[in-house]
């Protein structure tokens, strides 16, 4: 997972994430959207169209259409929903078709 999150980042040119001024947030798709805070302190994200989360240090927060759908970071196991739609093998695919469309 950890690696086609970065995969994804890197091609839609994430930097420095620790000098933004919140989160960086990107939309993957029409249904999925990813936070991640390079901060030291609890940052709260709220993507359009989606709920707001506080997101922990250090972790990324992930929505399904505007729900949360996870929270983890690479020190963290964290959690992840299971649904059909909503899942860790849904959300992989969907952060490498989008890796995909932009020719990357």
């Amino acid at each position: 997972m950890m690696e086609a999150i970065l995969v994804f980042a890197e091609a839609r040119g994430a930097k420095n994430l620790c000098g933004l001024p919140g989160c960086w947030v990107e939309r993957v798709d029409e249904h999925w959207t990813i936070a991640a805070n390079g901060h030291q302190t609890a940052t709260e994200a709220k993507p359009d169209g989606c709920m707001a989360v506080m997101v922990p240090q250090f972790t990324f927060a992930v929505w399904f259409n505007g729900w949360l759908a996870g929270l983890f970071g690479p020190a963290t196991d964290g959690v992840f929903a299971a649904g059909s739609a909503a899942n860790e093998e849904e959300f992989k695919a969907a952060l490498k078709a989008a890796v995909a469309k932009q020719g990357g």
